[in-house]
């Protein structure tokens, strides 16, 4: 009887060797790049949800009948930046009483939990964080002279505040009084007409900026909004 001999055939050591060193090139130059969508992406929903927070400010301070303050720290986080809020004692801005919210006070990421009675919502970069990217949320001085990072010299810290009516009040630092006037603070105690406050966020991997800034304006006398 003969015996019918199948024709085997398989890899060899030096071809497995090829396909596996082609497959880590593609996947080597494949990686980054969807990293980088990745990245783009979280920092498009970061803006997105900065904005939501001033939204909901407003329309709870609406739907109750209390003021809320939605605070802007630079220095939050290492300098990361954050936007908290707050419930206000009264319907009137420059009458209502607010808590002060700090880190040990504010549910971060890692806390979870349900928002305590200092804060009623937050917004912390490091939520977004991905693969070694960090973001930050910083306030760009927008008069006419100037259109670089706020500073101490040029602008503090500002505080929204939306009234019941939906009015919303501000001003430069986190005490004094607030206003609705469409100027800004300039340098020398000038102050210096703008359409509103601009935010940049930004990602950063190593410490080094990455991809596209976005930006969104809280402008005076109109909801917050994405221009970039």
């Amino acid at each position: 009887m003969r015996r019918l001999q199948m024709n085997q055939k398989g890899y060899t050591l030096i071809e497995m060797m090829v396909t596996v060193f082609i497959v880590s090139i593609l996947v080597g130059l494949v990686l980054p790049v969807v990293g980088a969508g990745v990245r783009e992406r979280r920092k498009s929903q970061a803006t997105h949800d900065a904005i939501r927070i001033l939204h909901r400010a407003r329309g709870r301070a609406i739907e109750s009948g209390s003021a809320y303050l939605v605070r802007y720290s630079a220095s939050a986080n290492s300098n990361e930046g954050a936007l908290y809020v707050v419930r206000g004692t009264t319907n009137r801005c420059n009458t209502a009483t607010f808590a002060t919210p700090a880190a040990a006070q504010c549910p971060s990421s890692s806390g979870g939990g349900d928002p305590n009675l200092i804060c009623t919502d937050w917004w912390l970069p490091r939520d977004y964080e991905f693969a070694g990217a960090s973001y930050t949320i910083q306030l760009m001085h927008t008069s006419s002279a100037s259109y670089g990072q706020a500073t101490a010299s040029t602008m503090a810290d500002p505080d929204f505040c939306f009234e019941g009516t939906g009015l919303m009040r501000w001003r430069a630092g986190t005490s004094g009084y607030f206003s609705d006037m469409p100027t800004m603070p300039g340098t020398s105690g000038a102050t210096i007409p703008g359409g509103g406050f601009t935010f940049t966020v930004r990602s950063l991997v190593s410490g080094v900026e990455r991809g596209v800034n976005r930006r969104f304006v809280v402008p005076f006398g109109a909801e917050a909004r994405y221009v970039q």
